[in-house]
């Protein structure tokens, strides 16, 4: 039988052994991988009962005293005067050294749209704005205050989908990108301005999928007085082997029939369906033309569009590069059905649902991406795309994937040169267009129990803008916008919470906070540019 004295002395030798381990323990602990160490807590935090997380600001104040209207002649205090200066600077877009336009292309292009013109812009980023986070913000207040509407890209499949649009599609579809891990049956690199395509059947080779009969052995005497029989020599040519100067003694050549990869009589069918979608702001439900990018069409297919349930086209596509499918609408659809048929599919990049007037913004998210994808894309088709949209901004917001995997100075070095191949890029690419990278967002790793900014986050924050100089792009700083160092933690503790709880990522409240904020550091420098160019003087900061 156990006594109570006996279950005392257990206790009290466990602990004391638990004390005697944790004295002798590695204060840092024993790693078991990279982000995976057993550590015992010390003495002193087990007594002092410290929080999980730092000091935590008031985030809310914190960003409302960003815009608080002040009269620098009333505040006696030095100190704070210059920390109002400073909040209110760090609020900006910033630009090189020297720089007097303040995105001169997309300002000037606003004046167009009284014409009834469009122009785009193209959001590139990580999982930050993943389902249309930060975005959809953006996009509604620019739609608002300078005409248009519409969701814009949508990809057929996505890892998320965006709430500003309700989109369902048959279980058939694959997702193909050039970001991520690469998909080692991948036989080409033409993944269209989005990054990305989907597929209704398999992609494959044309090798695999167009079997010519397949030269198996070939006996050559060697000769220069007889001729190669030409129709031979042209069967070589197609079977892309070269055509050997030598007599060929024909009936010495074995040839196999090879059976295709697949029946192209044989018809896959596939569809995609979108309808507005409930939590989409106003300007996004409204939409009067609708494209489809294609491309890759090896062999014919067809493509039905219905609208509210009534067919308005059956178009029949052919082999060819790319192609684009357009279909305008008098007001805006309440479901739009699009019916694919054919033996092997199309590369389909996505689907644009904007106004042909106004502002047209696009969201492209790439989870896991750190930014330097862009030089895998197949150069001419990716300068093809671009330069078929009235694009003139360009958002790169990239960066915070790239921390944890950066250790040393060397990552970093390599990610700044591989970043500036990107930038260097899209400038070659879209010279009419200017760009504004954003940075990364504050990022917490646990120490003990706290959460505190990544080691790296600061450096890799510095590199990003000053790549983004280097090539003569705006810079938004997120991460002092948020609060600067150790400000993850109060974005996730604020009320409503504004970050989740992996210490990363934005909720969508927090991300419509960020979008708006921009939003309010983008239209600041438009003011100011309107403002200067009534004056007579140029864009120049002041």
């Amino acid at each position: 039988m156990i006594k109570p004295l006996h279950i005392f002395l257990f206790l009290s030798a466990l602990f004391l052994t638990s004390l005697g381990i944790a004295y002798v323990f590695p204060e840092e602990g024993i790693p078991l991988g990279e982000d995976t160490a057993i550590r015992f807590a010390s003495l002193e935090e087990i007594l002092q009962q410290e929080e999980d997380t730092v000091e935590a600001i008031d985030v809310v104040a914190l960003l409302e005293t960003y815009e608080e209207e002040f009269d620098s002649t009333a505040i006696k205090d030095s100190i704070r005067l210059a920390e109002i200066a400073y909040r209110k600077m760090i609020m900006r877009i910033q630009y090189p050294e020297g720089q007097k336009a303040r995105l001169p292309i997309f300002f000037q292009s606003l004046k167009t749209l009284q014409s009834g013109r469009a122009v785009k812009i193209v959001h590139y980023g990580d999982s930050q704005i993943e389902g249309d986070r930060i975005s959809a913000h953006l996009r509604n207040s620019l739609q608002k205050t300078f005409g248009g509407s519409g969701p814009g890209f949508v990809a057929i499949k996505s890892v998320v989908d965006k709430f500003s649009i309700s989109k369902s599609i048959s279980d058939n579809w694959s997702r193909y990108a050039a970001f991520g891990i690469r998909d080692s049956l991948l036989h080409h690199r033409k993944f269209g301005m989005y990054g990305s395509y989907s597929r209704f059947t398999p992609s494959l080779p044309d090798s695999v999928l167009f079997p010519q009969q397949t030269i198996i052995k070939i006996d050559t005497v060697i000769s220069d007085v007889a001729p190669l029989d030409s129709a031979f020599a042209d069967s070589l040519t197609q079977n892309a082997l070269p055509v050997p100067d030598t007599l060929i003694t024909m009936d010495t050549v074995i040839i196999e029939a090879v059976e295709p990869a697949l029946d192209l009589t044989d018809t896959v069918r596939a569809w995609v369906e979108f309808r507005p979608s409930g939590i989409a702001f106003n300007t996004a439900k409204k939409y009067n033309r609708m494209r489809i990018l294609l491309g890759n069409i090896k062999v014919p297919f067809q493509l039905k569009t219905l609208v509210n349930d009534s067919l308005v086209s059956t178009t029949s596509y052919f082999p060819g590069d790319d192609g684009v499918h357009e279909e305008f609408f008098t007001s805006s659809p309440d479901l739009i059905r699009l019916e694919f048929a054919g033996a092997y599919s199309p590369d389909i990049y996505g689907v644009l649902l904007e106004n042909t007037s106004g502002i047209q913004l696009d969201n492209v998210a790439m989870r896991g991406s750190s930014g330097v994808y862009f030089t895998r894309i197949n150069y001419a088709q990716f300068a093809r795309q671009l330069n078929r949209e009235p694009i003139k901004l360009i958002l790169f917001q990239f960066g915070g994937n790239s921390v944890p995997y950066i250790t040393s100075d060397r990552h970093e070095k390599w990610y700044e040169k591989n970043l500036k191949k990107q930038l260097k890029l899209l400038r070659e690419l879209n010279p009419d267009t200017d760009i504004v990278v954003i940075g990364p967002s504050d990022m917490s790793v646990k120490v003990k129990t706290k959460y505190v900014t990544h080691p790296r986050l600061e450096s890799v924050r510095d590199l990003v803008r000053r790549t983004a100089f280097e090539y003569g792009c705006g810079f938004w700083d997120t991460y002092e916008v948020m609060g600067g160092k150790n400000s993850m933690p109060a974005w996730v503790n604020a009320t409503p919470r504004l970050g989740t709880t992996d210490y990363v990522h934005f909720t969508p409240k927090g991300a419509a906070k960020v979008g708006r904020l921009f939003f309010d550091a983008l239209f600041k420098d438009y003011q100011d540019a309107q403002k200067n160019n009534t004056n007579g003087s140029t864009d120049e900061a002041p």
